[in-house]
């Protein structure tokens, strides 16, 4: 398996195939990677985010920071990668004075993440004043043609 097979767009029918594209994502990760999604409220940015940390050794329960802003989970079993950072940019803008996340705050995470062995992600990508210049993903999921179905686009920026 290699990186290029998960770029491009994927039909997602069942949380199975969300999970094994998940697990892919996974294997596929280091440390200081960080991961860009975009898309709608309730699109799956979150699930895939679980099925993400769980397929790379999170035994914690991942949920959404929507309002605590940021999670920090470590990794069990994993030699290269420590800690999972879940950041959820939705609410950032609303009232930037009372809220600890800026674009600083987010830089500088994203600057110490391959020496803290942490792989980021992003919920919400698109609220970032700028593109990381680490290695990251872009991911953009939308609703499919049922209630489970979710289009899944990855890509990978250098």
């Amino acid at each position: 398996m290699n990186a290029n097979s998960l770029i491009g767009i994927h039909q997602i029918q069942t949380l199975e195939q969300l999970s094994a594209l998940a697990g892919r994502l996974a294997y596929e990760l280091r440390a200081g990677d960080v991961i860009l999604f975009s898309g709608n409220l309730g699109a799956g940015k979150t699930t895939f985010t679980q099925f993400l940390g769980k397929s790379l050794g999170v035994e914690g329960k991942i949920t959404s920071p929507t309002y605590t802003l940021v999670g920090e989970y470590p990794i069990i079993g994993n030699p290269n990668i420590a800690t999972l950072i879940h950041m959820d940019l939705y609410r950032m803008g609303e009232a930037e004075k009372k809220l600890p996340l800026n674009n600083e705050y987010i830089q500088e995470v994203i600057d110490t993440a391959a020496l803290s062995k942490a792989v980021v992600v992003i919920e919400w990508a698109e609220k970032l004043a700028y593109v990381p210049v680490s290695r990251c993903w872009k991911i953009f999921i939308e609703p499919g043609d049922t209630t489970r179905a979710r289009i899944v686009t990855i890509n990978k920026v250098q």
